[in-house]
Protein backbone atom coordinates (compact mmCIF):
# COMPACT_ATOMS: atom_id res chain seq x y z
CA UNK A 1 0.00 0.00 0.00
CA UNK A 2 1.07 3.21 -0.98
CA UNK A 3 1.39 6.27 1.04
CA UNK A 4 0.00 9.41 0.32
CA UNK A 5 2.92 12.64 0.57
CA UNK A 6 3.22 16.16 1.15
CA UNK A 7 6.12 16.70 -1.20
CA UNK A 8 7.96 20.13 -0.29
CA UNK A 9 12.08 21.49 -1.66
CA UNK A 10 14.59 22.86 0.77
CA UNK A 11 17.34 24.05 -1.81
CA UNK A 12 17.72 22.40 -4.35
CA UNK A 13 16.62 19.05 -2.50
CA UNK A 14 12.75 17.46 -2.82
CA UNK A 15 11.21 16.12 -0.31
CA UNK A 16 7.88 13.73 0.72
CA UNK A 17 6.35 13.54 4.32
CA UNK A 18 3.40 11.24 4.34
CA UNK A 19 0.74 13.08 4.70
CA UNK A 20 -0.49 10.83 7.64
CA UNK A 21 2.24 12.35 9.60
CA UNK A 22 1.12 15.86 8.88
CA UNK A 23 -1.62 17.67 11.22
CA UNK A 24 -1.56 20.99 9.06
CA UNK A 25 0.52 23.40 7.20
CA UNK A 26 0.82 26.58 8.63
CA UNK A 27 1.99 30.18 7.70
CA UNK A 28 5.22 31.18 9.60
CA UNK A 29 3.75 33.49 12.35
CA UNK A 30 5.83 35.41 14.47
CA UNK A 31 9.21 33.20 15.79
CA UNK A 32 10.43 34.17 19.62
CA UNK A 33 13.95 33.65 19.87
CA UNK A 34 15.18 31.34 22.46
CA UNK A 35 18.99 31.89 23.32
CA UNK A 36 21.71 29.43 23.07
CA UNK A 37 19.87 27.09 20.99
CA UNK A 38 21.46 25.12 17.49
CA UNK A 39 21.75 27.53 14.65
CA UNK A 40 18.86 25.49 13.07
CA UNK A 41 16.52 26.07 15.72
CA UNK A 42 15.53 29.18 14.94
CA UNK A 43 12.78 29.39 17.99
CA UNK A 44 9.10 28.96 18.05
CA UNK A 45 5.58 29.89 17.41
CA UNK A 46 2.26 29.77 19.32
CA UNK A 47 0.16 27.86 16.86
CA UNK A 48 -4.10 27.51 18.56
CA UNK A 49 -2.52 27.82 22.30
CA UNK A 50 0.31 25.24 21.66
CA UNK A 51 4.06 26.46 21.55
CA UNK A 52 5.74 24.62 18.77
CA UNK A 53 9.83 24.70 17.75
CA UNK A 54 10.59 26.31 14.39
CA UNK A 55 13.17 24.40 12.74
CA UNK A 56 15.25 25.62 9.58
CA UNK A 57 15.42 22.69 7.65
CA UNK A 58 17.64 24.46 4.98
CA UNK A 59 20.45 24.58 7.70
CA UNK A 60 19.73 21.47 9.28
CA UNK A 61 20.23 19.33 6.41
CA UNK A 62 22.53 21.34 4.13
CA UNK A 63 24.31 24.05 6.63
CA UNK A 64 22.56 27.11 4.59
CA UNK A 65 20.22 29.23 6.63
CA UNK A 66 17.58 30.21 5.23
CA UNK A 67 15.86 33.64 4.04
CA UNK A 68 12.44 34.04 6.52
CA UNK A 69 9.92 35.44 3.71
CA UNK A 70 6.21 35.30 3.80
CA UNK A 71 5.76 32.37 1.40
CA UNK A 72 7.44 29.89 3.73
CA UNK A 73 5.40 27.80 5.49
CA UNK A 74 6.02 25.01 8.19
CA UNK A 75 4.39 21.60 8.76
CA UNK A 76 2.65 20.24 12.27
Amino acid sequence: MQDTLVLFNVKKGSFGLPINHVVSIEKISEISRIPNMPEYMLGIVNIRGQIIPVIDMSNLLFNQKNEIVETLAMFL
